[in-house]
């Protein structure tokens, strides 16, 4: 691929990922006004408890789409086309068949669990809600699968068209029906949502490998195809499971020692934080198969690429994560109507430790595209028993509030220690050099420079 294509390609990703994040804090900040409005901050707790509930049933994932973006890059880098497309239904089909019997086996177990965090109405509340909660949890793992397909294309550009459909129409539904159906509501958007995702993540990766489009169902499964996706997305399930278990976790923590209404504005905070977040890793992730393929066939230019990314990950980063701790006071009461201090405290602390994260994103995905991901395995490790340890600790000191310190910081220790052992096992110094940075300032100058040149001819 030459290197113009190559750019050319990622500055349209990341372009349309940038897009893909502006939608998703646009609808998410109009949403919550919509579901605050109607019915309480202590209803968008409930909400976040299932939904954490229901994201346990990934400890049962086999993996099989987690790498599946790696495997159709390296597919495409080697023209071996016919064989990306099994690759796909191959994930497509065990994904919708393992998650079916995952959400089954999950409905009991998960009706009983609930009582142990909230009782009385809310506890009525969130069991109605559980079914609707499982039949997201599977459309999701389907989802994942041929949105998978599509990055693995390197058309993340389309992968991020098809999402922000599938934010307008949860916002559309979402406005129809939580006025008159509450929280179901809110569950029936959600499905609409990823329904449309699946739809048309699969129709797109069809026309990008005949050219043309087509309609028909995903129908082969092959054996040893099944088996190159496990043998790899085990490994990296294993850290995506660990991952997914931080945040209910957290969620339980909170509503053990801070309570349903802390736990919403917790809900809050992080949302807004990782939509901010999401302004800069959401361009990186279109990294991975960059990552992959320059691995098959041009390996010199990893680095400075790596280096690329990292820069603008720290410079982004800090100036984004910032503003979003300054502004939120002004954020808390456009939401709810008032300024709450702990919503303010929830949001400086989680902005100090996803920073952490974000700078360390682009070393976790130059560690899943070379194919040695146990670092992230054990920078995930890290995280999550420590956060269990602080958080029971400081959860009973401090409550909510000590929960977010001890969560915040072992997220953030944890990133921090996946970056600098991934970038030594590559012979890659993890942090930029003084001169990224100066070629950061020029290209930027460059470039308002050619923006005020064009307003003048015009």
């Amino acid at each position: 691929m030459a290197e113009s294509t190559l750019e050319l390609g990622f500055r349209r990703n990341a372009a349309w990922a940038i897009a893909e994040v502006a939608a998703s804090a646009i609808v998410l900040f109009f949403l919550f006004r919509v579901i605050v409005g109607h019915l309480g901050v202590k209803s968008l707790g409930i909400w976040s408890l299932v939904l954490a509930t229901t994201s346990l049933g990934r400890l049962a994932d086999l993996g099989t789409a987690a790498g599946l973006g790696r495997f159709v890059a390296i597919a495409g880098a080697r023209q071996e086309k016919d064989k990306t497309v099994v690759y796909v239904e191959t994930a497509i089909i065990t994904n919708l068949l393992l998650y079916s019997v995952i959400a089954l086996a999950l409905w009991a177990p998960a009706f009983y669990a609930l009582a142990l965090t909230t009782t009385g109405e809310g506890l009525a509340t969130a069991r109605a809600l559980l079914p609707f909660s499982l039949v997201s949890f599977v459309l999701i793992g389907v989802a994942s699968a041929t949105t998978g397909a599509i990055v693995g294309q390197q058309r993340s550009d389309q992968k991020s068209m098809i999402v922000i459909t599938g934010l307008i129409v949860q916002f559309v539904a979402s406005v129809a029906f939580v006025p008159y159906g509450g929280l179901r509501g809110l569950a029936w958007a959600q499905i609409a949502q990823y329904a449309l995702v699946i739809s048309l993540g699969w129709m797109l990766f069809l026309r990008n490998y005949r050219g043309t489009w087509s309609l028909r169902f995903p129908h082969r499964w092959d054996r040893e195809v099944f088996r190159e996706l496990i043998g790899f997305g085990a490994k990296l399930q294993a850290a995506t499971i660990i991952s997914f278990l931080l945040d209910p976790t957290v969620k339980f923590l909170m509503s053990t020692y801070g309570g349903l209404e802390a736990l919403g504005f917790f809900e809050m905070a992080q949302r807004l934080v990782l939509q901010a977040r999401q302004i800069i890793v959401m361009p990186n992730q279109v990294l991975m198969p960059g990552f992959a393929h320059l691995m098959e066939t041009e390996p010199q230019r990893v680095k400075r690429l790596y280096h690329k990314a990292m820069t603008l990950s720290l410079v982004g980063g800090c100036a984004l994560l910032g503003a979003v701790a300054l502004a939120s006071p002004i954020i808390c009461y456009l939401w709810t109507g008032h300024v709450t201090a702990i919503f303010i405290q929830f949001t400086v602390i989680l902005a100090a430790s996803w920073l952490a994260n974000l700078i360390a994103a682009p070393a976790y995905l130059l560690g899943v595209a070379s194919g040695h991901i146990w670092w992230n395995l054990w920078g995930h490790m890290l995280t999550l028993s420590g956060t269990l340890i602080a958080g029971i600790f400081l959860g009973r000191a401090f409550g909510a509030i000590g929960i977010a310190i001890g969560a915040g910081g072992m997220l953030a220790l944890g990133s921090l220690f996946s970056m600098n052992r991934n970038c030594h096992m590559l012979g890659i110094h993890p942090l930029p050099e003084i001169r990224d940075f100066r070629l950061l300032a020029v290209r930027s100058v460059s470039l308002v420079k050619e923006k005020y040149a064009l307003l003048q001819r015009r």
